[in-house]
């Protein structure tokens, strides 16, 4: 009888420890899914700044087919960048698109569209040094910029087979 008793209290603990081992790893599972980890954010911080990166700090647009200006707002990738000044004075900065890696893989940036903020796009080329915006988040504020990159339709041409976009953003203090 008393083997009895000890059969049932194992089983019982046995049973109890299994189904939290499963309750805490679906949770888990599922909290670590929906959290701000499993995307590709980066965060940098400047003695005033903090800049979150929500796509990440690079584009790499291996994949991507060329879109004309119009289709490009529509379709292309949109990358969203938070500006936090966390300070009691306001802050300018400005928004610097470079190559990631200097190469002879790379679109040429007179064959690379920008949008910001879905302003008109423009060409990378007609950029100051790779200086595509300027801003001013006032103090205990944020500003958000979204911006979306693509290769323009009407400028590749056959000798560009092959080439990527392979760029890295930078939130720079002015």
């Amino acid at each position: 009888m008393n083997m009895k008793l000890l059969l049932k209290k194992r089983i019982f603990f046995f049973i109890t420890s299994t189904v939290f081992i499963l309750t805490l790893t679906v949770a888990s599972s599922y909290a670590f899914k929906n959290s701000d980890l499993n995307r590709d954010a980066v965060v940098l911080n400047s003695e005033k700044l903090k800049v979150l990166y929500e796509n990440g700090q690079i584009i790499e647009q291996e994949d991507s087919y060329p879109m004309s200006a119009e289709q490009g707002m529509e379709k292309a990738k949109t990358s969203t960048i938070k500006i936090i000044n966390d300070k009691n004075s306001a802050a300018n900065y400005y928004l610097k698109i470079s190559n990631k890696e200097e190469g002879k893989n790379n679109l040429e940036f007179n064959k690379i569209y920008y949008s910001i903020n879905g302003e008109e796009p423009l060409l990378l080329s007609t950029t100051s040094n790779g200086i595509v915006y300027y801003g001013k988040v006032n103090g205990n504020e944020e500003a958000v910029i979204n911006i979306k990159v693509w290769a323009g339709l009407e400028y590749i041409t056959n000798k560009d087979q092959g080439k990527v976009i392979n760029l890295k953003y930078e939130i720079l203090e002015n």
